[in-house]
């Protein structure tokens, strides 16, 4: 394998209800995921509850190996989580991509009052739908 491309495990893309509930991750244990899920609306509440950033919806957090990618949709959430051990590889806009056909995927799947849902009750399990 080169070292420009990704390994497999080094890309995990995880959808999240606005309550923090997972939806999909693609690879990890429900007890992993549900602390990255935690983790990731520790990230977003810092980010939209602060008035002196007035950022508004966080967008990518990136590090010297590691880049996160949000893309909040309604009452969902889709996060790329990109780690590469020479650094960033793949784009904050080529994982945006993979988001938007992600999300595309889910409301063909489950239709779109999958938001309808969440908006009124932000704790459902949408995963008991995608059986």
């Amino acid at each position: 394998m080169s070292s420009d491309r990704i390994r497999d495990e080094d890309h995990n893309v995880i959808i999240l209800s606005e309550a923090g509930k997972p939806i999909f991750a693609r690879r990890g244990s429900e007890t992993e995921i549900a602390g990255q899920c935690g983790l990731i609306q520790a990230i977003r509440t810092a980010t939209l509850g602060n008035e002196a950033f007035g950022l508004g919806e966080i967008q990518c957090v990136q590090s010297n190996n590691l880049c996160l990618v949000f893309m909040a949709v309604g009452s969902i959430t889709l996060v790329s989580i990109v780690k590469g051990a020479h650094g960033i590889i793949e784009t904050e806009a080529f994982c945006r991509l993979q988001l938007e056909y992600l999300y595309a995927q889910l409301i063909f799947t489950v239709t779109n009052q999958v938001q309808l849902i969440l908006q009124q009750n932000p704790g459902y399990d949408v995963r008991s739908t995608m059986s």
